[in-house]
């Protein structure tokens, strides 16, 4: 639920959190990340499940079973330490553990809201972002070692959607061989390969792969959990409850069709190159860029500071006098953009 979030600001409602949770309650899912749990912040609005208030975790402890771990995401970058007890103080009992999102160059400031976190009692994942970036993923993962008791699994995230089984399955070992808690691995399916990616982190030795159903989540989406959960029952000669899951399958199936999650052009050439997912999907959502000019700025802007200023401030027209070299001395006020604009004949 919380990563498919970026599709509906965080906006559920109350029969696709029912069918969701019956479907998880079915299907081999060990853990269930609800949400964020975050505090408001003014003038900004996002969805319930971005601040999980306290009557919604309860319901979805009640709903089920007792086995199942049910946890929350804390936004790293909007969440001081000496905030987590006035977050997570009312979640004991209710909720096991609590996730956070660590970039790699700015580790010190997820490990110092770790430890705070585990003070209050909860088990700790770090998730490890951006891991087809260049960083030194060595030290990083010395560093989690030195810092015992401050986390409880360590999952690698591909979050560009960049990454392939054999960089995954590198990544894999090498956490495997440094780190003494379990690892994980988080994909995106930018290549199409959030399937080959968590296989292959399953054979180097992840202990967990994540998912979402119908692989809802943020740009190109993540690994189907339907997906991995038939490929692993079959491998011990079961067959995962479908029926009772495919209410939630068929809700998230209309629900793809609306928000169109999924390996489209240019998140692909966005995973290609290792670029973010956060501005193609707003690129994506908005009616005045159409495809073409999206798939042009991808593939011609460098990666300097000034493009990915640009990317991030959703300049990605083709300049108006390149395209229309007859406005260069006249007064133009441009109203709405994309291909229409290009295909106008201005006098």
């Amino acid at each position: 639920m919380r990563d498919g979030g970026y599709y509906t600001n965080w906006d559920f409602s109350q029969e696709c959190v029912d069918r969701y949770l019956e479907a998880v309650s079915c299907l081999p899912v060990s853990y269930i990340e609800l949400g964020y749990r975050a505090l408001p912040e003014y003038g900004k609005y996002k969805g319930a499940y971005y601040y999980l208030p306290l009557s919604y975790i309860e319901s979805a402890r009640e709903k089920l079973p007792a086995d199942t771990k049910l946890g929350v995401m804390l936004d790293v970058k909007n969440c001081p330490p000496e905030h987590s007890a006035k977050l997570l103080q009312e979640c004991q009992g209710l909720i096991d553990f609590v996730r956070l999102a660590a970039d790699p160059r700015k580790l010190n400031v997820a490990l110092e809201l770790a430890y705070s976190i585990k003070r209050l009692g909860f088990e700790v994942g770090l998730n490890l972002m951006y891991l087809s970036s260049d960083y030194d993923k060595t030290n990083v993962l010395e560093e989690i070692q030195n810092n015992k008791g401050v986390c409880d699994i360590v999952s690698l995230v591909d979050s560009y959607g960049a990454c392939y089984p054999t960089e995954v399955a590198q990544a894999v070992s090498l956490a495997k061989h440094i780190l003494d808690v379990p690892v994980g691995f988080h994909g995106h399916d930018n290549l199409t390969l959030a399937f080959a990616n968590a296989l292959a982190a399953l054979d180097a030795g992840a202990d967990v792969v994540d998912g979402t159903l119908q692989g809802m989540g943020r740009g190109a989406g993540n690994l189907r959990t339907e997906l991995i959960a038939s490929y692993l029952e079959s491998n011990l000669g079961n067959v995962p409850d479908f029926f009772a899951a495919a209410p939630a399958l068929d809700h998230f199936s209309e629900m793809k069709m609306v928000h169109k999650w999924g390996a489209q052009i240019p998140y692909i050439i966005a995973g290609l190159n290792g670029l973010p997912q956060a501005p193609v999907m707003e690129w994506m959502s908005k009616k005045r860029f159409d495809m073409p000019a999206i798939v042009r700025a991808l593939t011609t802007l460098g990666k300097d500071e000034d493009v990915q200023q640009q990317k991030k401030s959703g300049n990605v027209a083709k300049p108006l006098r390149d395209a229309l070299p007859k406005l260069h001395d006249k007064k133009v006020v441009v109203v709405g953009g994309g291909q229409r604009l290009l295909n106008t004949r201005l006098e």
